[in-house]
């Protein structure tokens, strides 16, 4: 990876990382905010491999669906794997760009001067996909947006990129847009709607490629299919007498909440103790992290949380140091 491909992945850590914070502030306000309007994120998202489909992708000043606006929405029209129309509109927004989403994307105030107010523009857009399957990467979050600023319900079934190339790749340390562009080789420019829509087009088409050599449709569709695997914490111990201290994990309390995607809920219990971190089964003063299962993190998103998460912000806004982080995160504090 080059100086400049490293620095870019270093700043979209860290700008992920605040947006994070605002997410967390944001939450219990997003619990009560409307929750009737926001789609089952969960319940439309498929795992399937069609040839028909339309990508999208949307720009926005921060995390909050309630608190912040989308500016730039995109969408690519594909039929056979090949794209045959193309949507793409500034948005006018009260709210001024933070500095930081102007440097990832290049947008500034002045260029959303005169665009479409987002009433119009969402007419557009939903006249555009129909009841297209829609196709995107870490989707919820842009479903969550979308359907924050229409009255009409966003149904359309959802592929997400972010969930396929857990089960793909699971070497990857990190599953963003950009790295994935660097895995599948895919030149892609500034951190833009339209641009995202066909980058993420173009790494669902490598996926398929990449499922029909290593295995096949039907066998990828089954590692989906959730194991039971009913425990007792009690049960979970460990041979090892030896911790690495500097491990994120060591001596910390640990909870899990949510479905998670590439582990089981036991599996992930063993790694915690294997590393000197202790179990917990309920969010209480004394838990140390709170790992939440990604569906349910973007579904936290539009104001879907689970009782644990709910929990877990609000001894945040006691004051408690409890951390929560995504099954993404956690994977990457294993690492």
């Amino acid at each position: 990876m080059c100086l400049g491909g490293v620095f870019y992945w270093l700043l979209c850590q860290f700008f992920k990382f605040l947006l994070r914070k605002k997410m967390n502030k944001c939450i219990l306000e997003l619990n009560t905010y409307e929750e009737e309007k926001y789609m089952s994120i969960k319940k439309n998202s498929i795992i399937d491999f069609p040839t028909d489909y339309t990508s999208i992708d949307i720009e926005t000043t921060g995390f909050s669906p309630r608190f912040d606006s989308i500016i730039e929405i995109g969408a690519i029209r594909y039929r056979n794997d090949e794209p045959v129309a193309e949507f793409s509109t500034f948005v006018d927004s009260d709210i001024n760009i933070p500095a930081n989403i102007q440097l990832l994307t290049g947008i500034q105030n002045d260029d959303l001067k005169g665009s479409p107010q987002i009433d119009t523009a969402m007419n557009e857009f939903l006249d555009f996909i129909g009841d297209d399957i829609l196709l995107g990467h870490n989707i919820g979050f842009d479903i969550a947006f979308l359907q924050s600023n229409t009255d009409k319900p966003i149904d359309n079934k959802c592929i997400n990129t972010l969930r396929f190339s857990h089960k793909l790749n699971p070497e990857l340390k990190h599953h963003s847009l950009y790295i994935l562009e660097e895995l599948y080789n895919i030149s892609s420019t500034l951190h833009r709607a339209k641009s995202d829509c066909e980058s993420t087009a173009l790494i669902f088409q490598k996926m398929k490629e990449q499922i029909a050599t290593e295995s096949s449709f039907e066998e990828f569709k089954k590692s989906f299919i959730k194991k039971h695997d009913n425990f007792k914490i009690g049960e979970i111990t460990t041979e090892n007498t030896e911790f690495d201290e500097d491990n994120f994990f060591y001596g910390k309390k640990v909870v899990f909440t949510g479905k998670l995607e590439k582990y089981t809920r036991k599996e992930a219990a063993q790694i915690i103790v294997n590393l000197g971190g202790e179990l917990g089964s309920s969010v209480t003063s004394k838990t140390d992290v709170l790992v939440v299962g990604d569906m349910d993190y973007s579904s936290a998103i539009a104001g879907k949380i689970t009782t644990k998460h709910k929990k877990a912000v609000e001894l945040q806004q006691q004051g408690s140091d409890i951390v929560i982080i995504s099954e993404s995160d956690f994977d990457d504090f294993i690492k």
